[in-house]
């Protein structure tokens, strides 16, 4: 069963009165006279911030991490934004902008693809939360995130994994099972390692996973294949994806490339995806699954 620590709430005092706590931020709080006093750790406070207890490990479902509450006896107008600093998370949904008395927000995030497993930090600032008789300002928080995502974490500095001779990175999304052609989208991501040439190629073999689970049929029939990330251009040749770099692709960028239009027929893998810089030969091998 899922569970929350509570990280945050703020109260509201008599008349005007204006905090600076440097554990909490800066807070500006109104309300009319007679709203009682409250504590850091008042569970009645106004506005109450939780992160869930829980672990992020899919890609593909969104997970919800933080819950604001409205404990006021008002609606509150919320202005409030969520940083994500590290790599290992996307965001999903944000907070929505109004909460009736009692009533909860969340925000929810996903898996980044091949970020493996560790902690990512997110920064909670409520810029203003606004009622009749009521106004919170300046709330921030910095909540820290466990995840367990699929694939290889990212290298990092020097030192770190090497997924292979001329790549800083290769990452594969997994897959559905029992998915029909349309029904969702894998990526392909990577980093080149030392100087790329102008118009070098890439090309990724799907020969494994088309042979042993997943079906491309109508991919590439159907040339459903899409650059996100990346100034060159992807083509698919006898079953195996080519990207070509273009002069604007930066050394440090990473390409990303999405297909859809495949198959799937229940769980399996994993299955190889071999990464080739064809005027060197450089590969680099990174697997997916069914699931």
């Amino acid at each position: 069963m899922r569970t929350t620590k509570s990280l945050a709430v703020l109260c509201v005092v008599l008349g005007v009165v204006l905090l600076a706590v440097p554990t909490f931020g800066f807070v500006t709080i109104s309300a009319d006279r007679g709203v009682s006093i409250g504590t850091a750790d008042d569970e009645e406070a106004y506005l109450g911030l939780e992160a869930v207890d829980t672990v992020v490990t899919d890609q593909n479902d969104a997970e919800t991490v933080l819950v604001m509450t409205n404990n006021a006896d008002e609606e509150l107008s919320i202005d409030a934004d969520v940083v994500i600093h590290e790599p290992g998370l996307e965001e999903a949904s944000d907070f929505g902008g109004t909460l009736p008395p009692g009533g909860e927000t969340t925000y929810a995030v996903t898996c980044e693809p091949g970020t493996g497993a560790g902690e990512t930090k997110l920064e909670v600032a409520v810029d203003s939360g606004t009622g009749d008789g009521i106004s919170i300002e300046e709330f921030e928080r910095t909540v820290t995130i466990e995840r367990d995502c699929p694939g290889r974490s990212d290298p990092g500095p020097p030192g770190g994994a090497d997924p292979g001779n001329g790549f800083d990175s290769v990452t594969v999304d997994d897959v559905s099972g029992s998915v029909n052609p349309g029904e969702e989208r894998q990526q392909f991501r990577f980093r080149l390692a030392e100087n790329r040439k102008p118009n070098e190629e890439i090309e990724i073999d799907l020969s494994n996973p088309e042979g042993g689970g997943v079906d491309y049929t109508e991919t590439f029939r159907d040339d459903d294949l899409e650059v996100l990330e990346g100034a060159g251009a992807v083509q698919e040749s006898d079953g195996t994806l080519v990207y070509q770099v273009a002069p604007q692709d930066g050394h440090d960028d990473e390409i990303v490339l999405e297909l859809g239009g495949y198959a799937t027929d229940g769980d399996g893998g994993p299955y190889e995806v071999t990464f080739t810089r064809t005027d060197t030969d450089e590969t680099a091998v990174e697997s997916f699954e069914i699931e």
